[in-house]
């Protein structure tokens, strides 16, 4: 009886089905190179992430910002200007939204004012002005498409502050705004 070594066709059928699964791993699409994520635990951590969104120059990138826990906002007016494709700011737990304190000397949470952003999304998130608080505004966003969703804003002073959103359509939902707070909402730019 004759007997036949099989290793070799083993090892070369291994070595096919390998090739088969690199060219299949090469093939594959691979994480969404266009979409930014950040965790953030702090006024600093949220001030880095919206620098490096900025510096940012891909207009169909998605840029998601998750607030982990609640903190206060001291800084002047935020602002994110990049041309990105979507923007989405977001509590980390609906149920229990963080809160950003906005102090004294801040002017502001978030101004978003660029139409060639085509999606902002601020959703789960407390907002409140602490006592002494006198910026003019608390978040405003122009984009092309906005949605406010489980948001809370209240000011404590006197002084009215606003949140004006607008855009080519928008959608406010779940959302309570304290008696001092105006509430602009409109089409277009303001």
């Amino acid at each position: 009886m004759q007997t036949v070594d099989v290793r070799p066709r083993i090892v070369a059928a291994g070595l096919a089905v390998a090739a088969l699964v690199l060219s299949l791993l090469v093939a594959a699409p691979s994480a969404r190179a266009d979409s930014l994520t950040r965790e953030v635990h702090n006024a600093g951590e949220l001030e880095d992430a919206i620098e490096d969104f900025n510096s940012e120059d891909d207009p169909s990138a998605h840029h998601v910002i998750t607030i982990m826990e609640s903190f206060t906002w001291n800084a002047p007016l935020i602002i994110y200007d990049s041309n990105a494709a979507e923007l989405t700011i977001q509590g980390a737990d609906s149920a229990h939204p963080p809160t950003i304190t906005l102090g004294a000397d801040s002017d502001g949470f978030l101004a978003v004012d660029s139409l060639s952003v085509a999606n902002v999304t601020v959703k789960d998130l407390a907002l409140a002005g602490e006592e002494g608080f006198t910026g003019v505004t608390m978040l405003t966003i122009l984009a092309q498409d906005v949605q406010i969703e489980n948001i809370s804003v209240s000011g404590i002073t006197s002084q009215a502050s606003p949140v004006g959103v607008w855009g080519g359509a928008v959608s406010v939902t779940n959302s309570h705004f304290s008696d001092n707070t105006a509430l602009a909402v409109g089409q277009g730019a303001p």
